[in-house]
């Protein structure tokens, strides 16, 4: 067995947490997709805020008559990971805890060296893979299931998603090929944190204060992204990123060639205004908030470091372990106020910012 089975809290509550997060991870997407709809035109608005743009429909249609079928998929992906991790000589219970961390995205660490710990390199590259999986939209999961893996590959958010995972890895790798003197395990700690991050997973496998900054940025950058709608991860996703991409070249070349008429497609069909209208909306509203929260918290910490480093981590649900920019400490050290405040925002970063808002409102309530 790798390691040892010495832990810092008692195995009851180490399986405790991973178990809520397990169900909080699935739990939360199937309340959005199944339950809230019922609710009538406030609960469609919710689901539409979890799942922006040219994949809500695809999803409303299909996945919420398979919740059950879902389920499984979800479950048997998780039971598979966890046997693959105990095949590379983790302990069982540590495999399935591990596997909860990525199949939900929370990455709940065992150790304090997270998966550091273990020092394998099957582990490691095994949750690469694992993580890159569990950031992708649920309902791909659920099309493979029936047979349309075909419909699968043509979506233009996978292949953002890929490519914007593919062009980070290798940028990374070269930028602390240095650090390392081997290309491989450069590779590999890139591709590893790259997926971490953009999962909002957050396992760690090195210590990344060593790396350039400009890898840094990279991983901040891939903070605010996340990874694809309809998973359990969180941060502004991908789609509503390609989407706004595509608005700002479209503005550029009309304003090239005003009389033209240029259309924003995707998935081979053109969005209407208000789905353009939602996305940059919402970039708004997300940059609004977190610059509040920020605000707010800075209050309360030394640095604008530390006051960042815990606001983003909140608000894309990262969680301290990167320590990009600061210390996971300076938790610690917040007032009730600040701890109270990034508590929330988590909860909004988890469940999307608008969902919570139309929660939060009276009208709601009302009815």
């Amino acid at each position: 067995m790798i390691g040892s089975s010495m832990h810092v809290l008692p195995e009851s509550l180490l399986f405790w947490r991973s178990f809520t997060l397990l169900i909080g991870g699935m739990g939360m997407l199937v309340f959005i997709i199944y339950i809230i709809p019922n609710f009538g035109a406030k609960g469609v608005y919710i689901m539409r805020a979890e799942l922006p743009g040219p994949v809500f429909g695809k999803v409303e249609s299909r996945v919420s008559k398979s919740i059950l079928i879902l389920y499984l998929i979800y479950l048997s992906m998780t039971l598979i990971l966890a046997i693959l991790i105990f095949l590379g000589g983790v302990p069982f219970f540590e495999s399935l805890l591990i596997s909860m961390g990525a199949a939900a995205t929370g990455g709940f660490n065992i150790h304090p060296d997270s998966i550091s710990f273990y020092n394998s390199p099957y582990l490691e590259i095994l949750l690469s893979i694992s993580m890159f999986i569990f950031g992708m939209s649920f309902d791909f999961f659920y099309l493979v299931f029936v047979g349309k893996i075909r419909q699968v590959l043509k979506s233009e958010e996978l292949k953002w998603y890929t490519g914007i995972v593919i062009i980070c890895t290798l940028f990374i790798t070269i930028n602390i090929y240095p650090v390392y003197g081997n290309i491989g395990i450069a590779l590999k700690n890139a591709f590893f944190n790259v997926t971490s991050v953009s999962s909002t997973t957050a396992y760690t496998n090195s210590n990344i204060s060593l790396w350039p900054v400009a890898s840094h940025i990279v991983l901040l950058f891939l903070m605010f992204v996340g990874a694809m709608s309809g998973s359990t991860t969180s941060g502004l996703k991908v789609v509503r990123i390609s989407v706004f991409i595509k608005s700002i070249r479209q503005e550029v070349r009309r304003m090239i060639s005003p009389s033209r008429v240029l259309p924003i497609t995707y998935d081979n069909k053109q969005l209407d205004t208000s789905i353009l209208r939602s996305i940059n909306f919402y970039l708004l509203t997300y940059m609004g908030v977190f610059s509040v929260v920020l605000l707010l918290v800075s209050f309360d910490t030394k640095s604008f470091a530390g006051a960042f480093n815990a606001v983003i981590s909140s608000l894309s649900n990262i969680g301290a372990s990167l320590d990009l920019l600061g210390s996971g400490g300076e938790y610690i050290k917040l007032s009730g106020f600040s701890k109270i405040l990034l508590s929330v925002t988590m909860i909004m970063g988890r469940l999307e910012i608008y969902p919570v808002l139309i929660l939060l409102s009276r009208s709601t309530w009302k009815k």
